[in-house]
Formats: structure tokens, sequence, C-alpha cells
């Protein structure tokens, strides 16, 4: 078991803005278990804020510009497998995230959490690192579902919405390892 801290750098996949420059953040606890010598699973419960933004360009100023603040909980069923370097696993698996709360910072999108799925599924697959006191783990997730419900909206492309994360890790491994 263990508990973790992480920061995410987020891009919304039909946001019509790009890049990782989107920092969200996670925490929670994680308990892992054998299935043989060099393989285990890993579940556990966290919460999780990931969200998009508009660039601040002065020279070119986005007309609508949103700050996006996505907040859910989340429950991760992962296998890892341990490789040839000592300490080092490739980690893989999918994470169910319930959103309870979607809202645009800046204000001007109110309808967001209207618009937004209540559950989405987030595959992700990285590594983690056995540094002794803490695992490291850098892993990327990716949408398997649309984040956007089935409606018309001007915010959002017509097409599916995914979130896209590059997340660094670092978890306290807690009791007997």
């Amino acid at each position: 078991a263990g508990v973790y801290a992480a920061g995410k750098f987020c891009q919304i996949d039909g946001d019509q803005e790009s890049g990782f420059n989107k920092i969200g953040y996670a925490a929670g606890v994680e308990v892992h278990r054998g299935i043989d010598a060099k393989t285990s699973w890993m579940t556990g419960v966290s919460f999780a804020e990931r969200g998009s933004r508009s660039f601040n360009n002065p020279d070119a100023p986005n007309p609508f510009p949103f700050h996006y603040r996505i907040q859910s909980a989340e429950v991760p069923v992962y296998v890892l497998r341990n490789v040839q370097l000592e300490g080092l696993k490739i980690i893989a698996g999918v994470r169910g995230s319930y959103v309870f709360n979607a809202r645009d910072a800046l204000g001007a999108y109110s309808n967001l959490q209207e618009e937004l799925r209540k559950m989405l599924f987030i595959m992700g697959a990285g590594i983690q690192y056995d540094a002794g006191a803490a695992w490291l783990r850098l892993e990327f997730q990716y949408g398997l579902n649309s984040m956007r419900k089935p409606v018309s909206s001007p915010f959002f492309i017509r097409s599916g919405v995914y979130h896209n994360n590059v997340v660094f890790s670092a978890i306290l491994p807690l009791g007997k390892q």
C-alpha cells in the first residue's frame, strides 16, 4: 500500500487549444498485490483535478478565454511488470473517473458541468522506478471515451473530446513491501 501525489500536464483534444501546458494534480492511496514473482496489480482511489486553458498571448488575445477545472474521483486498475533493470516496472491499465465538478475558472462558460459526461474511462501506460524511500512514476494517460455528451457546443468541436495527461507521481510505500 502507499499514498501518492502527482503533477499532471493536461491537454484536451477538441478544446481548440494545443499543448500539455495545463497543470493539474492528483492525490490518493494505492494497494499493490502480487500475481507472480514479476507481476503485480494495483488499485486505489484518488482525487484528481485536470483542466484546459486558452493561451495568454498579448499580441493575439483569445476572444473567448477559458480555464477549465475538472475535478473527479478515480479508481485505477493497473498491472505492473518487472523488467530487466533493477527496480524498474512497466505499468498499464485503466482508470474510471467520476467527474463531480467541472467549471470555467474565468466564469465565461457556465454550462461546462452539463456538457461533460459524469463517467470517463482513461487508459494509462508508463514506467515506475523503486527509488528506495519512494516509487517514482511517469505515465501517459489517454481518454477512452469522449468527455463531451452528444450535444451541440460552441466550445468543443463536434467530434470526440478526449482528455490526455502526462503524469509524474511520487508514491510513498506504507508498511511491509
